[in-house]
C-alpha cells in the first residue's frame, strides 16, 4: 500500500453545512488544476466550522506538488496553473472570503498556499501587451461573438481560458479538436501586487500543430538518420535545452 501525507484547503466561505455543492466542487477542481496532479488528489472528508476539505495526496508526489507551490508562491508555475490560481481568487472575491493551503505534519501545520481572494490587492500594472504562443490540446471552441473563445488542455491537465480568434481564423482552428496544436498572437498581461505576471487575454493571429507523437518513438525515428548518437540521446537532447 503506498503512503500517502493528508494536506487541508481552509476556504472562509460558507460553512461545510452551508456551502453549496456545485460551488465546492468548482473550488477542489480549480485547485487540482492548479498543483497539477488531479489523479493523485482524493477527497477524504470535509470538516465542519469553515469550509475544510481534508484531501489525501499519494506520498511519491508530494515533492513535486511542493515544487508546484512554490512556483506558484514565485509567480513562475505554469500558465494554466497561474490561470487556476487567478481563478480561485476570483471566486473568494465573490465570496467575500479569502483560504489557504496547509500541510498536516503531526501535530504541526504549514501553510503552503495563501490565496488572498477578498484581501488580494488591486494589479500594479494591467493591459500590458506581449507577443507570445500558447500551447496545448484544443479542448474547445465556439461561440455566437466576433471573437471566438478558445480552450486548451496543458498535459498536466490544466485549462487555459482566455484566448480568443477571429471567426473566419477559429473556423480553421475548429477542424482540430482534441489535437495538439500552438497558437500565435498577443497576450494581455497584468503584474500583481505580489510580483506575479497572470495572463488576462490572448488574441490569436495564428496556429500551427504540434505532433502527437511519444518522446521515446521521435527519437527512435532521429535514430533512422546517420548521425553520431550518444549512448542515452534523450538526456543529450534535454541537456542542449537547458544550455
Amino acid at each position: 500500500m503506498s503512503k500517502h501525507r493528508e494536506v487541508k484547503w481552509k476556504i472562509n466561505a460558507f460553512s461545510a453545512e452551508t456551502m453549496p455543492l456545485d460551488r465546492l466542487t468548482r473550488y477542489l477542481s480549480e485547485l487540482a488544476a492548479l498543483l497539477g496532479k488531479p489523479q493523485q488528489m482524493h477527497l477524504l472528508r470535509v470538516e465542519t466550522g469553515s469550509t475544510v476539505p481534508v484531501l489525501r495526496i499519494d506520498e511519491e508526489f508530494i515533492p513535486e506538488i511542493m515544487q508546484r507551490s512554490e512556483e506558484i508562491r514565485k509567480g513562475v508555475a505554469p500558465l494554466s496553473s497561474m490561470q487556476s490560481y487567478k481563478r480561485i481568487n476570483k471566486m473568494l472575491k465573490e465570496d467575500s472570503a479569502n483560504a489557504s493551503l496547509i500541510e498536516i505534519d503531526g501535530e504541526k501545520n504549514a501553510e503552503i498556499i495563501p490565496f488572498p481572494g477578498i484581501s488580494e490587492l488591486p494589479p500594479l500594472l494591467k493591459g500590458v501587451q506581449q507577443p507570445g504562443n500558447v500551447d496545448g490540446r484544443l479542448q474547445r471552441i465556439g461561440g455566437a461573438k466576433p471573437l471566438v473563445p478558445i480552450q486548451l488542455r496543458t498535459l498536466d491537465g490544466g485549462t487555459i481560458s482566455g484566448c480568443v480568434a477571429k471567426r473566419t481564423l477559429a473556423k480553421e482552428i475548429g477542424k482540430h479538436l482534441f489535437e495538439p496544436i500552438r497558437l500565435h498572437g498577443r497576450g494581455n498581461w497584468s503584474l500583481s501586487a505580489a510580483g506575479h505576471w497572470t495572463m488576462d487575454s490572448f488574441h490569436v493571429d495564428d496556429y500551427e500543430l504540434l505532433s502527437d507523437m511519444p518522446l521515446l518513438e521521435v527519437v527512435s525515428t532521429l535514430r533512422s538518420v546517420k548521425a553520431d548518437w550518444g549512448d542515452d540521446p534523450i538526456r543529450d537532447i534535454l541537456s542542449e535545452a537547458r544550455d
